[in-house]
């Protein structure tokens, strides 16, 4: 049995626990192989939504697992022998991205990298262009053959 508890650094007080049952998740959490950015835990090609909205309500101690966390599997539509890179998103809070890796396991497909704004704003947010700055890009294309 694994117990999650969070608890208000002010006074060093329990304000939430609940009991988790999902191995993954479990090992995922402990490994550390994950990043938290505003109640989401981003890892591999998964998302796991915290429900604050729950957990600071009355009756928090009522609730599950399965209702504290809205899990997502897949974000992307990837190939079978496509896999994001362990370690990954790595964020960018300035920037509000995040940015994955992918990988081959069968070693045929060049990395690619994926930037994206966080998956759980609904704003976007433009950097301003700087003055006496040549902005480009670079891109590959190959033929799948």
């Amino acid at each position: 049995m694994v117990k999650l508890k969070l608890f208000n650094l002010n006074d060093l007080n329990t304000f939430f626990e609940v009991e988790l049952t999902n191995e993954h998740f479990i090992g995922r959490l402990k490994s550390g192989l994950c990043t938290l950015i505003n109640g989401h835990i981003y890892f591999n090609n998964n998302l796991v939504k915290i429900r604050y909205d729950l957990i600071y309500s009355n009756m928090n101690y009522k609730f599950e697992e399965s209702q504290i966390f809205d899990f997502y599997s897949d974000i992307f539509a990837l190939d079978s022998n496509i896999k994001i890179r362990t370690k990954t998103p790595i964020k960018s809070i300035r920037y509000h991205r995040v940015v994955y890796i992918t990988k081959d396991v069968n070693r045929l497909e060049p990395q690619t990298i994926i930037i994206l704004p966080f998956l759980h704003e609904k704003r976007v947010y433009l950097n301003r262009i700087k003055n006496n700055t040549f902005y480009f890009y670079s891109s590959i294309d190959t033929p799948v053959d």
